[in-house]
This record gives structure tokens, C-alpha cells and sequence, in this order.
């Protein structure tokens, strides 16, 4: 969404030239809000007692309840760095073994890893530099409110040592891609 703030020569406000139209007038505002549900998430099988037949590829746990038995109600994260004490925002005890040489009853993808929120804003302005050249003024903002999201975490039950199973250990994006840190940025662009 863009709006032209009503301000400086030509619009509502302001309008004549000088001195304050070229700090205040003519700035444009930008704003761009990114909501996605979180990516699909595969769950395979590790550590376990029991032996399978080989070749059939990803080896899936069995689910014991339906997938809100999976998912940590009212989850927090705890402490977000030190992983050996962080709360995983899914249920180890939720799954089992499968029987030997058995198939897991686990089907692919039943559950979505954690959403992404991203607000990315940006304030604009072009000032005439003569008849030939434009002078083009932007900053921008990725991730105003310095929200983290988080990537899929490990989502290998492993019932004897489970480790990492469900805990957050990085984020999505970096400097400058969906989902990334907090970054601002000033843009100066000289166009003739």
C-alpha cells in the first residue's frame, strides 16, 4: 500500500514551493504486510529399538492422538539461547514406534511448522535537481516490529534422546529476504 502524504507543492497541504517543500513536501509512504502460515513439516524416526525393512525410504513414527496432541498448547519459548532449555513447540510423547518391521502410521506433512509475520515499510521522496536529473530519497525498513521467524525445527522423534526434536535453533531470511532481521536502510539515487 502506498500513500502520498498530502504535503508540499501540488497537493492539500503546504502547497507552494521554498524551503519546507523540499524537507517536508512531496514524501511518499509505503507499507507491505506479509502473513503466512508456516511450512509443511515431515516427521521421520530415529533411535529406535526395533528393526525395519529395508529399503522403504523415510521411516515415520506413529502419531498416538490427533495433531492438537502434537502441538504445545499456550507455547513459550523459554530461553531462546540456550537450546538445551528451550521448550520445543511440539510433544515427543506424542508419537510411538512402529511395531517391528512395520510402517509407521504417520502420514507426510500433517502439520505446519511456526507462521511468518513481516511488516516492511518505506518513505519516499524525488526532488527535481534541475530539467535532467531526479534526486531520489528512500529509507527503508525490513521487519519494523523485529519479529523472529523461525524456520522448521528438528522434527526427528527420537523417543530415547530427543534432543533438539521441536526447538527453534534459526530464523528465516537474512539482511534483505522475506522474513529477515530488523535492518533499516537509506537509499540516495541520482536518475537522468
Amino acid at each position: 500500500m502506498t500513500y502520498a502524504l498530502p504535503i508540499g507543492k501540488g497537493r492539500s497541504l503546504m502547497n507552494h514551493g521554498g524551503v519546507l517543500d523540499y524537507v517536508f513536501g512531496g514524501w511518499n509512504i509505503t507499507w507491505a504486510q506479509t502473513f503466512q502460515s508456516g511450512l509443511p513439516v515431515m516427521f521421520t524416526m530415529a533411535g529406535s529399538p526395533n528393526q525395519y525393512l529395508p529399503g522403504n525410504g523415510v521411516q515415520r513414527p506413529n502419531q498416538a492422538g490427533p495433531n492438537s496432541s502434537v502441538i504445545v498448547p499456550n507455547w513459550t519459548i523459554g530461553d531462546r539461547f540456550a537450546t538445551s532449555i528451550e521448550n520445543p513447540i511440539w510433544n515427543v510423547n506424542a508419537f510411538s514406534y512402529p511395531a517391528a518391521f512395520t510402517l509407521g502410521t504417520l502420514g507426510r506433512d500433517t502439520i505446519n511448522g511456526p507462521h511468518l509475520v513481516w511488516s516492511q515499510a518505506s518513505a519516499s521522496k524525488d526532488i527535481r535537481v534541475r530539467e535532467f536529473a531526479t534526486l531520489q530519497l528512500r529509507y527503508d525498513i525490513n521487519n519494523i516490529f523485529k519479529n523472529p521467524n523461525f524456520v522448521n525445527p528438528s522434527s526427528t522423534v527420537n523417543l530415547t534422546s530427543p534432543g533438539l526434536f521441536g526447538k527453534l535453533t534459526g530464523t528465516q531470511g537474512g539482511w534483505c529476504c522475506l522474513g529477515g532481521q530488523f535492518v533499516a536502510t537509506f537509499v540516495a539515487k541520482l536518475i537522468f
